[in-house]
Formats: C-alpha cells, structure tokens, sequence
C-alpha cells in the first residue's frame, strides 16, 4: 500500500499495490526526494496486513491525536446531527526561540515548530496561560 499527503491543496492519495521489498524501498527513496522538495507532505509504504478493529483507530490516535478520533467515534450516529466540524489542536509553549514562546508538535505526520508573536490588533490572536495580550500563533515544518 502506498499513502501519499500532498503539499499543494492538501490532497491525500492512497494506492494498493503488490510490491517486493526493493521496490517499496525505490518508492520511500522517490517519496522522500519528492518531500524533500516540497512537494509532498507526508508519506507511507509497505505491505498490506489483516488489520483488526483497533489497530487503525489506535494508529489514527497516534497520527491524529486521541481529540479527534474520539470525538469522531462518540459523535452522533444520527444523519440529522452533525459531526464535529472544529477540532483545535492544543500544544504546550515549553521554550522559547528568539524570545517567542515556542512549542514542537506533530500534527497529521508533519513534524512541526510552533511559535507565537504579540498581536498588535486587540481584537486578532488567542489568549496564552500565564502571558498578557493577545497572540499569534505560527506553525512550520521542521526539516
């Protein structure tokens, strides 16, 4: 199987394919070159496996965070409710990078540094604990 995240539009493709060893290993070697220039996002490859009901939801978990798979799995099974349709997720700022609280986090595979700046416009940005103001909040990927 081969699952690819796109970095243009956010467009994920997902491919079932029977390949050997070495030609997974050829792929991941052409998906990391094609991530290293920027044009994918994320990617898998291996084998098909008979997987049972909690393996994909606890790797879901893992890739998603357990917020929104589990408001997913617990939303309504009623058609006429509908499902989640904002999930933020929350990081901790640990540490600071130039002076900014600064955080790493990893958000649908992406490695990412997250950092916030003052907000200059009292009705733009989010609260932070323990920080006066309001703030912006800046996310990149670490390479």
């Amino acid at each position: 199987m081969i699952a690819v995240a796109f970095s243009s539009g956010g467009d994920v493709a997902m491919w079932l394919a029977n390949l050997t060893a070495l030609q997974v290993e050829q792929v991941e070697r052409m998906l990391e070159s094609l991530r290293q220039l920027g044009h994918v996002a994320t990617y898998a490859a291996g084998p098909l496996r008979e997987l049972g009901w909690v393996d994909p939801i606890e790797r879901l978990r893992f890739r998603c965070g357990s917020l929104a798979v589990d408001a997913c799995l617990n939303a309504s099974a009623d058609r006429d409710q509908a499902p989640p349709g904002y999930l933020m997720p929350v990081w901790p700022f640990d540490h600071e990078i130039d002076g900014s609280p600064a955080s790493t986090a990893q958000f649908i595979g992406l490695d990412l540094t997250v950092t916030a700046s003052p907000s200059f416009d009292e009705e733009i940005g989010v609260a932070l604990p323990g920080r006066a103001g309001l703030w912006l909040i800046h996310a990149r990927p670490m390479f």
